[in-house]
């Protein structure tokens, strides 16, 4: 971000900005990566070990998803920043300030969260079982372990928590991660919640984005050039409408949990993605139809609104659907993820401006309205067939790869 506010022309700020996106990504990556460490999922437990996993694990994936929805609101301060001596320069020296306090955020506060949880089973766990391997067919060896257990090891201290590396797993290749995680774009989970995080994102933050920002100055609206980001508030309002979704999840998957028997299935969770099969391509439609007729600037807002309410409430369950399907070498697939979603989101938002002045906003956003809806409306498939699909995907050959 630094070097973005120095670039003196567009492809030195694109080659910056691409600087930048890695670290983003990584950032990213860890983040969800800590999330599953700490509040690891049990597939079958104890009724209260299961509720109290779910209920933890489903609240702060949505924390966590509605602090990157709500880092939308950045256009907001960066339009009135324009006016200023330093232009557009002015924002990524904001940007840079915030990257640095983050950056020292993590070195003080976020400490290694890998645990081999198998190991600490067998050299800690009395009479525990454990999974010792895995036979030909990809079906777990599972032992048990009934010797005394030795002394806990002692808790490491604040400094000891600040060394900039963490253990190292000599039990696999570096290159092995590198290839395998492009074997997880196989699986229909993981398409799906590629997809939906690609067109969501290009769509809300370049369509609606580039759209609003151009429109708004022009009539009838003829606002300032510093007003071009109050549609980032819309998307805030959005967002913290359907935070309660979060914890509604959590509890609903609980209890059909508990009418389980204590046996937690994915599928549980996405129930609550269903007002996103409503709201998703209403919202398109509204801001659409807004463009295109020039309707009052509020149809902006409100579409924006119901938008991002409908993003948020897949951008929650999605990852944490697709998580709970695929919980082995779980940092691989994050990665893969964000860097399929991103490459998505990219092509789509890559020729938005083209299509805008070749077709108009009636026709592309009714495109987009229909594409929100099917992708959306899959859910409902997952829903019915989703165990089928995993249990279909079990017998796989690239399963076995992954132990899954």
């Amino acid at each position: 971000m630094a070097l973005c506010s120095t670039a003196k022309s567009y492809n030195a700020l694109l080659a910056y900005s691409i600087i930048a996106s890695l670290g983003s990504g990584i950032c990213e990556t860890v983040a969800v990566m800590a999330v599953d460490d700490i509040f690891f999922l049990h597939g079958n437990s104890s009724r209260t070990a299961i509720v109290f996993d779910c209920l933890e694990r489903g609240a702060i994936l949505t924390y966590y998803t509605a602090a990157l929805c709500l880092a939308a609101i950045a256009p907001l301060p960066a339009a009135y920043m324009l006016p200023l001596p330093h232009s557009w320069r002015s924002a990524y020296y904001l940007y840079t300030a915030c990257g640095v306090f983050v950056w020292i955020i993590g070195i003080l506060f976020l400490s290694e969260t890998h645990f081999d949880r198998e190991k600490a089973h067998q050299l800690y766990g009395e009479a525990a079982e454990y999974v010792a391997g895995f036979d030909e067919k990809g079906d777990p060896i599972v032992s048990t372990s009934e010797r005394a257990p030795p002394a806990l090891p002692k808790p490491l201290t604040f400094v000891q928590r600040l060394k900039p590396w963490g253990a190292v797993n000599h039990e696999i290749s570096i290159f092995t991660p590198m290839w395998r995680q492009f074997t997880f774009l196989v699986y229909p989970a993981v398409l799906w919640a590629v997809i939906f995080y690609g067109m969501a994102i290009g769509l809300g933050a370049l369509y609606i984005g580039f759209s609003f920002s151009i429109l708004i100055t022009q009539p009838p609206w003829n606002w300032a050039q510093s007003g071009t980001g109050l549609n980032a508030i819309s998307g805030f309002v959005g967002t913290l409408l359907a935070i309660p979704v979060g914890p509604i999840s959590d509890r609903f998957a609980a209890w059909r949990t508990r009418k389980n028997g204590g046996v937690r299935e994915p599928e549980m969770r996405l129930w609550v993605f269903l007002p996103a099969i409503i709201c998703s391509p209403v919202g398109m439609a509204v801001f659409s139809c807004t463009a295109y007729y020039r309707l009052h600037w509020f149809g902006f807002f409100a579409g924006f609104c119901i938008f991002q309410f409908a993003n948020f409430i897949g951008f929650s369950m999605l990852i944490a659907y697709m998580v709970d399907c695929y919980n082995h070498n779980t940092p691989e697939l994050i990665a893969i993820f964000i860097a399929a979603k991103s490459l998505l989101s990219f092509g789509v938002g890559y020729q938005i401006l083209t299509w805008i002045f070749a077709d108009g906003f009636l026709v592309l956003g009714m495109i987009f309205t229909g594409i929100m809806f099917a992708i959306c409306a899959t859910g409902v498939f997952f829903i019915i067939f989703g165990k089928r699909i995993r249990r279909w995907t079990g017998t796989w050959k690239v399963t076995h790869i992954h132990k899954l």
